[in-house]
């Protein structure tokens, strides 16, 4: 059948070594006629309903058996009957049922059973189709239905299956290629690689018009090997598109001018992203149309970033997964990451309902990203370790690359140096042969952070400058633009404040063309740090008077320098309030390096403060965290693990040793042990 996934079909041909199938296969051939009859239609049934089972057998033998017919199975052990069903003692009993009958039982036990299912279509056809020789136009019309129903209701195992299958009755070369490419696309969702490239290889080789080669390309694309800024692969992209376009099919066209975008955001190319937008332009689409601005702000992202925010708030978050999925990361790229979370939730959680296992680890890498600015480390640290678990498991190294960036980011804030170097290496294995700049920009950042937690700002300054040196490989416009603020600080603390002042001028109108609060807020906190002695204490004072309820870690940095900057001043007693208020903000975002930075600062105004104590909900790993979450929420084992693609034993193993942890002996005391935090796994 080619894809497994599915669940109209059990799968029939499990790997058995020729003792074992045998063994299982010898206790049937001596039993009676009816009662082999029955064996062969149960092991083709997905259900095992007695009474179906009673209809396919007479079917194939010419007879009615009846229900005494069973007992000679059930003495061998081979099958139980419970409550009018029959299942096999072991999966392996099917199989070895299955395969022990010759090619023509088989086909007529299929059917025979999809005679008997009339009046259930969507199984009908399955059982029609395994019971098809050659190609079957009418069945293979079938499955094609069955395939776009099941992608209606978010089926897409099912619909792959049914997409490949109907491909091989086709009789029609050119319709085999659609199907086969239908097929690739729903495989591309479930993040399966190898069944992607074995459908395209197998499509290639048929004719396909240009529609069809433009899909190809396209599914081609998110697997595609070398440089992901190689601008000779993203001028392909664009033409094809255009060529896509001009013979009236501007959806797939989207969909390429949208990959060579990312390629653009990535490979940070803004020559190339300039003609990727002029492309897009030209496709005579709705201004306001999600897919557009998702090109604009991948290939533009400070020209266009505000631009986009604003045509995004004339328009209704959409309800499909991968439409809010489009609209979160837009927003994200556009820097306004607070209002990017809710969005990314709520498709991580449809996604995760639907098995979109290549989207879903994209989302979260995404939505990792974003809870990190917004310092939502509950948010940041679950959903960062599965995006890196997804994204590996789904062959998307470059995504997993950032990922592991954004985990970097974290440990740096909480000066874990040792974390933050091996995932940065790791970060970098695959982002350097890439010409990844953008993760490569991010791991600076993390490098960054982790200096300026622990004060080090020559040293902080040294990692940041690769970000806005134009040349380098860590050279990246938007995160030089997002992470402004940390260079600034930096800078001003390491005999660099006129350099790092030009740049802000550079950087103010840009900066003025966007709503995104994130880069205001970041500009913001440089102004703060570059001000002059003589103007210091208003431009503090104004930032902070400003609404960072959003940005916790920005308000405390803010209350951080201005203390600092009091105490330089001579101003020790004044300094306390804003330091106090910091070292409290730190303690409670758990970044302990930047909690002993305001301590330090208040032991030298004459105040002393004692070390905080641990929270033992930071003693636990991201996965042990998100399953807590789940667990608090009302999850049963079986639903985390479900949600979370784990087996229900892992999840119990986790909750075994986290309650210890976090003190508790019950599940019920698990949300008062979270706190604020049980709300967050999406």
């Amino acid at each position: 059948m080619g894809i497994r996934e599915h669940v109209e079909l059990p799968s029939y041909s499990l790997p058995l070594t020729e003792r074992l199938e045998q063994a299982f296969a010898s206790r049937a051939t001596d039993l009676p006629a009816a009662t082999q009859a029955l064996l062969l239609a149960a092991a083709v049934s997905e259900t095992g309903g007695l009474e179906e089972l009673l209809s396919v057998a007479e079917a194939i033998e010419g007879t009615r058996p009846t229900v005494d017919d069973l007992v000679p199975a059930t003495s061998a052990r081979l099958i139980e009957v419970d409550r009018l069903r029959v299942r096999f003692s072991h999966p392996l009993v099917r199989s070895a049922i299955y395969q022990a009958a010759t090619v023509g039982q088989r086909y007529a036990a299929h059917g025979a059973l999809a005679e008997v299912l009339a009046d259930d279509p969507e199984r009908r056809v399955w059982h029609r189709a395994a019971a098809a020789v050659g190609t079957d136009r009418d069945v293979a019309a079938e499955l094609e239905e069955a395939g776009r129903r099941a992608l209606a209701r978010g089926g897409i195992p099912s619909a792959a299956a049914a997409f490949e299958r109907a491909a091989a009755l086709t009789p029609d070369p050119a319709h085999r290629g659609v199907l086969l490419l239908r097929a690739a696309d729903a495989a591309s969702d479930l993040g399966r690689s190898d069944i992607v490239m074995r459908l395209l290889r197998e499509a290639d080789s048929l004719d396909l018009d240009a529609h069809g080669r433009g899909r190809w390309i396209l599914l081609e694309d998110a697997f595609h090997e070398g440089a992901v800024g190689d601008p000779g692969h993203i001028r392909s992209l664009v033409e094809t598109a255009t060529l896509v376009a001009t013979a009236g099919d501007r959806d797939v066209a989207l969909g390429l001018l949208t990959a060579a975008a990312a390629r653009c955001y990535w490979g940070n190319l803004p020559e190339q992203g300039r003609d990727v937008i002029a492309a897009a332009d030209g496709l005579s689409v709705a201004v306001d149309d999600q897919r557009l601005l998702y090109i604009q702000v991948l290939a533009a992202p400070i020209e266009r970033g505000g631009s986009v925010l604003r045509a995004l708030e004339r328009t209704v978050p959409p309800e499909d997964p991968a439409a809010l999925y489009l609209r979160g990361v837009t927003v994200c790229l556009a820097s306004a990451f607070d209002e990017a979370l809710p969005l990314l939730a709520a498709s991580a959680r449809r996604l995760r309902e639907q098995g979109r296992l290549r989207m879903l680890a994209q989302v979260q890498a995404y939505r990792g990203w974003a809870a990190v600015m917004t310092a939502d480390f509950a948010v940041a640290m679950p959903a960062t370790e599965e995006a890196i678990r997804l994204l590996s498991e789904t062959a998307q190294p470059a995504w997993e690359a950032g990922s592991r960036a954004a985990a970097a980011t974290v440990a740096g804030l909480r000066g874990e140096r040792a974390t933050v170097e091996t995932l940065a290496a790791e970060a970098e294995r695959v982002a350097l042969p890439a010409g990844a700049a953008s993760m490569l920009s991010l791991v600076q950042y993390a490098r960054g952070l982790l200096e300026l937690g622990q004060g080090r700002h020559a040293q902080a300054y040294e990692e940041l400058r690769r970000i806005v040196e134009p040349g380098d490989a860590a050279h990246h416009d938007l995160t030089r633009l997002t992470t402004f603020g940390d260079l600034a600080e930096a800078a001003a603390h390491s005999g660099h404040r006129d350099a790092a002042v030009e740049l802000m001028r550079e950087l103010e109108p840009w900066a003025g063309t966007t709503p995104a609060s994130w880069v205001q807020v970041t500009m913001l906190y440089a102004q703060a740090q570059l001000a002059a002695d003589d103007e210091a204490q208003d431009v503090f004072e104004e930032a902070l008077s400003r609404d960072l309820a959003a940005w916790p870690l920005v308000r405390a940095r803010l209350s951080l320098a201005y203390g600092e900057w009091l105490r330089r001043q001579r101003r020790a007693v004044e300094s306390r309030t804003p330091l106090r208020a910091a070292r409290d903000a730190f303690d409670a975002l758990s970044v302990a390096p930047w909690a002993e930075r305001a301590r330090r600062e208040l032991r030298a105004s004459g105040e002393s403060s004692r070390r905080r104590t641990g929270d033992s909900i930071d003693e636990l790993t991201p996965q042990e965290l998100q399953i807590v979450q789940m667990a608090a929420q009302g999850l049963s084992n079986r639903e985390v693990g479900e949600r979370l693609y784990l087996s229900h034993r892992t999840v119990e193993s986790h909750l075994y040793r986290v309650f210890p942890k976090l003190g508790v002996t019950s599940r019920a005391q698990l949300a008062g042990a979270l706190g604020t935090r049980v709300g967050a796994p999406a």
